[in-house]
């Protein structure tokens, strides 16, 4: 497939290679998708990225793997498996990619398509699973209820308890962003009116930019306008939908990051200062652990992927194991 970017590191040149133990990681998201080969020291040895839009659309399950064949193909690595953090949702048994309202066309995917197109296992988990596992690597935590926010083009959520993940009775937990906001009925691209992340994402941002910024670029929102009322109530929306799921599961950790938070100029102390505001005292507020993400290089999910494919998490939690 065409207007791929590519980057080989010096360290997969002349090197060594176990091929059982190289893993490829894939990470879908709404303007990119990026795929790299990890070793089992977490090196990504080899990364590329085609933009989202030339697989999404008619035939997007075929362009997806075409692309993927092409890959693997081209590196001419024997992989142990392929995988794939999808902005998605995916069914409880995580062989099936129900949808994803930010790639059009990449619904009703089984696993099965793409290992039998691929010809090799496949895993897949929702991206934001992916970036968790980036940062729980980071911050040594394998225990205590742990939630992470990412925010991007969505409001990217995942919940976990002592390391496994919460999926639900259907696998669709953690959907905060399409919570539906009280007196919103705005339609968001899963079909639903009023959803969070219309106004606490990246879209919602955009839309502030068109409405009261047209001549700034989205990348410098922040930037030059972050002190104007606009700025500081999508920062207030940010936090009250955070804080939402603080009082319901009274974690022991968050971690905050995504791609709006990596902006320039991003008002991250502003963030914490609302959160802090809108949570309640004494508790949850004064026992709350907040970290910023790590998983600021674009490659994170990549690494991520892989991450999880070596854990092996397959055992989740339901909603009838929650004590």
């Amino acid at each position: 497939m065409p207007n791929h970017e590519r980057r080989i590191h010096t360290s997969d040149r002349g090197a060594a290679i176990n091929a059982q133990d190289y893993i490829i990681g894939v990470d879908i998201g709404g303007t990119h998708i990026r795929v790299g080969v990890v070793s089992p020291g977490l090196d990504l040895l080899h990364e590329e990225k085609i933009s989202t839009s030339l697989v999404a659309g008619a035939n997007a399950k075929e362009r997806l793997v075409e692309w993927l064949s092409d890959y693997i193909n081209r590196i001419n690595l024997k992989i142990k498996t392929v995988s794939v953090g999808f902005p998605s949702n995916i069914n409880k048994n995580r062989d099936l990619v129900i949808i994803t309202p930010n790639v059009d066309g990449l619904e009703n995917l089984p696993k099965s398509f793409l290992e039998e197109n691929l010809n090799l296992p496949v895993m897949i988990e929702k991206d934001t699973c992916m970036l968790l596992h980036y940062d729980m690597h980071h911050h040594h935590i394998s225990k205590g209820m742990l939630i992470g926010y990412y925010i991007g083009t969505g409001f990217g959520n995942i919940m976990m308890l002592d390391g496994k993940i919460i999926t639900g009775k259907d696998g669709v937990a953690g959907e905060l962003g399409h919570i539906p906001v009280l007196f919103k009925d705005d339609v968001c691209p899963c079909g639903q009116k009023g959803c969070a992340e219309l106004y606490a994402a990246g879209k919602g941002l955009e839309h502030i930019r068109l409405s009261h910024f047209p001549t700034t670029h989205i990348s410098e929102v922040f930037a030059k306008h972050g002190n104007t009322p606009e700025v500081k109530g999508f920062i207030e929306n940010v936090a009250k939908i955070i804080v939402v799921e603080i009082h319901i599961l009274n974690p022991d950790t968050i971690i905050l990051g995504g791609g709006v938070l990596n902006m320039d100029r991003f008002p991250y102390d502003l963030l914490i200062e609302k959160i802090h505001q809108f949570t309640r005292k004494p508790v949850p507020e004064s026992t709350l652990e907040i970290f910023r993400s790590e998983a600021n290089d674009p490659f994170s999910g990549v690494i991520g992927a892989a991450l999880f494919a070596n854990n092996g998490l397959s055992e989740r939690i339901s909603n009838d194991s929650i004590g």
